[in-house]
């Protein structure tokens, strides 16, 4: 009897032999979807990350960027909000402008649509004028109390951070202002600079290589920064205003914990690698990293505000 049961566990036991173990995450190449062009400063940052987050996970992929553009970001993070949720995709989440799209426009995807896995660039909004025009942000505000509209407020489209930036700055001095939108930051600061637009909204890190040509008007920060120095906040002046362009990274939802927790391990050793830290310095990328679950929270804040912003002040009819 225990004869014929060591005979019928025979085959069993070959069908557990024949079958291939489980590869270890990753085993394959990983795609990381960026929604705007390749040279962008979004696109900069994923390629200055991608051998390094490569790197700390270890394994044999090798991380591919992919740059997905359209609708402002829209396109490439629908594509990841429906990819599978196996680790081999992941993407870039650039806020506020991401989350402003749930709201301005029909979006097939929400902030619980992602498994949040660490945000890294957090580049703050400034308000810049050219030089010699004003010399400090009370001016402009005055003149803007003394003509409503009158002062033009160039951005690089509207619903990102430089307009909600200058939505909340309105707010704050109980003024309004002109917004001009561009389509991008290039042609917005030129316009500054040539006297077409009386002050623009752009992030800190832009204004790197024009500090002979631009003032800083006013830092929407906690705390002012090296990048310009001597420049004041916004707090600094009276006006409780805090905004920035936020870059981090997702998958879609679902993703299983273990392999959200390498990535965010394999994020964090990116951060801390000495190397990266020289690079993004020579990029001036403005860093501090928010990893799992606190960058979900910020996300949610962020929603939050843009969501009442949206209801008061409507940036499209």
């Amino acid at each position: 009897m225990k004869y014929n049961k060591i005979i019928a566990a025979i085959p069993f036991a070959l069908a557990l032999m024949s079958q291939p173990a489980q590869a270890e995450f990753p085993d394959r190449d990983v795609t990381m979807l960026i929604g705007y062009a390749a040279g962008g400063s979004t696109d900069i940052m994923a390629r200055a990350m991608a051998p390094f987050i490569e790197k700390y996970l270890g394994g044999k992929a090798t991380v591919v960027v992919k740059n997905v553009p359209g609708a402002g970001g829209q396109v490439a993070i629908t594509q990841l909000a429906q990819a599978d949720p196996d680790g081999y995709t992941i993407g870039n989440l650039n806020l506020p402008g991401t989350v402003a799209r749930t709201y301005d426009r029909k979006a097939a995807y929400t902030i619980d649509s992602f498994t949040y896995l660490a945000n890294i660039v957090d580049d703050t909004n400034i308000v810049v004028a050219k030089k010699g025009v004003y010399s400090s942000l009370k001016q402009v505000l005055d003149k803007a109390k003394k003509d409503p509209g009158g002062v033009t407020y160039g951005i690089s489209g509207l619903g990102g951070d430089d307009h909600l930036a200058g939505l909340q700055l309105a707010r704050a001095a109980g003024v309004t202002f002109t917004f001009i939108p561009f389509n991008s930051t290039a042609p917005c600061r030129a316009a500054v600079m040539g006297g077409h637009v009386d002050v623009a909204g752009i992030n800190i890190s832009e204004i790197h290589g024009y500090d002979n040509d631009l003032l800083v008007l006013g830092i929407m920060g906690e705390a002012r920064s090296d990048l310009a120095p001597g420049r004041p906040t916004a707090r600094e002046q009276g006006y409780d205003v805090e905004m920035s362009g936020t870059r981090g990274f997702v998958g879609p939802k679902g993703l299983p914990d273990a392999i959200r927790d390498k990535y965010i391990a394999a994020i964090k050793a990116t951060y801390d690698d000495p190397a990266f830290q020289e690079i993004a310095k020579k990029q001036g990328l403005v860093l501090r990293i928010l990893p799992g679950e606190k960058y979900k929270a910020f996300v949610k804040k962020q929603s939050d505000f843009i969501g009442e912003v949206w209801r008061t002040d409507p940036w499209k009819k």
